[in-house]
Formats: C-alpha cells, structure tokens, sequence
C-alpha cells in the first residue's frame, strides 16, 4: 500500500490566445494497493481527498462549486484507475539483460513497511565456473 500526497496547480486559459484567467490549485491524497506479477501491474486506488481552490479568486467561483467539482472529479478518477488497475497494466521487463542470471517472471508486492520481490531465475553455466551439467 502507498500514499501518495499530491499538490498541483492548473492554470486555466481562454482557448486559442494566451490569456491566463486564473490558477486552481488541486491536493489530493491517494491510497493505491499494487502488485505486480505476470507481466501486469495490478490493484486498487482510493482517493481519500481530492481538494480545488481558488487562491487568487480570479474565476468567480464560489468554493462549495469548486468542492462540488472536487467531488465529481474525485469519484470519476478513482473509477477510471480502478477500472484501468482491475484490468491490469502491462509492464514489460527485459529478458535479455546482460547479465549472467536471467529473471523469469518477477512479482513484487508492496507490503506493510517493505517491498516483496519474487522471481524464478536462471544462472549461466559459465557463472558456475564451467560449462557442463549441473
């Protein structure tokens, strides 16, 4: 599980000149279970707060309109990445590194306080120091 804690600002223009007409400012705090096996990142996102303002005032709008608009975007969001992370999101690994052992399909799964890695592998014989069986 992951928090993350995300603060951005949106400045909003009159389409087709370069005339700013102000800024929203979007904090937003996301809660996302992921893992990863099979070539496929999978999991679940909750956005626990997703907050608009209008620090300068310049957009005319009232701040339970933009808390309104918050909301809507907020569960609009968390369905598209959830609907996105149900389906999986391909992750593609190299298996051709330059490396004596080869990884074959890794998993990692974000645990409480620490990360799970798992892999099968395979090792080059002449790793091994010699080119017969083992």
């Amino acid at each position: 599980m992951v928090t993350l804690d995300l603060l951005a600002d949106a400045d909003i223009y009159i389409d087709q000149t370069n005339t700013k007409v102000g800024t929203i400012t979007i904090a937003a705090t996301v809660v996302l279970t992921a893992r990863i096996g099979g070539g496929r990142l999978t999991g679940t996102a909750e956005i626990s707060q997703l907050h608009l303002s209008d620090r300068s005032g310049s957009l005319g709008l009232p701040q339970d309109a933009l808390d309104n608009l918050g909301n809507l975007g907020k569960e609009l969001l968390q369905k598209v990445a959830n609907d996105g992370l149900q389906k999986g999101i391909a992750i593609n690994i190299p298996q051709n590194l330059p490396l004596p052992i080869g990884i074959i399909n890794p998993e990692i799964d974000i645990i409480e306080h620490g990360l799970h890695i798992a892999t099968d592998f395979t090792i080059s014989p002449s790793l091994l120091g010699g080119g017969g069986g083992c």
